[in-house]
């Protein structure tokens, strides 16, 4: 085959090679805009979080309540187990608890419209008001803990002070869990704006 010949397939190639990530790209951003758009608006409480890590250079760290409450309630089922295993034989070795990499909690809004845990994702139909909240399980400091997928959010140089009285997360939310953080709050619910 000679070169002429080749060169076409070469160019058909490269341009494949050149459009696949980008039409993976836009089918992201698509997504992503249609959740902003059709997703429900969820108001989440905002944990306190460490001081030396609130600000770091130009965004905040965020926790969440409901974060910390389903990996409080969560600890305390696997210790309950650990140490049942512990009771029936002490020589055993404890089991390891192991979480899927992604999971899903049920929240329900409150009467002051902040989403509050109800349970763990557990197989049986969401009641009324309920809503499914996706998640991944991040290890830290040895222990599992549930991870919303923002745990930062980002701000323009000098607006760390505003940004710092935030004590609600305002997230658009799919039936399917997925979620976007969209903004934050003070504590009487105004919108913290750049």
């Amino acid at each position: 085959m000679k070169w002429s010949e080749r060169l076409p397939r070469q160019r058909s190639l490269f341009l494949a090679g050149l459009l696949l990530p980008l039409l993976a790209f836009a089918g992201l951003i698509g997504r992503n805009e249609g959740l902003l758009h059709q997703g429900r608006v969820v108001v989440l409480a905002l944990a306190p979080v460490d001081p030396r890590s609130l600000m770091q250079g130009d965004y905040m760290a965020l926790d969440y309540e409901v974060a910390q409450q389903l990996g409080d309630q969560l600890r305390q089922k696997e210790d309950a187990v650990r140490e049942a295993a512990r009771q029936k034989n002490p020589d055993a070795v404890l089991p390891e608890i192991e979480h899927p990499e992604q999971s899903r909690m049920v929240l329900k809004a409150d009467p002051g419209g902040v989403a509050r845990l109800q349970r763990l994702e557990d197989g049986k139909p969401l009641r009324a008001g309920e809503f499914y909240l996706s998640f991944k399980w991040r290890t830290r400091w040895s222990w599992d803990r549930p991870a919303l997928p923002s745990e930062a959010w980002f701000f323009q140089e000098g607006e760390g002070e505003r940004f710092a009285k935030a004590r609600f997360a305002v997230l658009r939310v799919g039936e399917d869990g997925r979620s976007l953080l969209t903004g934050l709050q003070d504590e009487q619910h105004k919108p913290i704006l750049p």
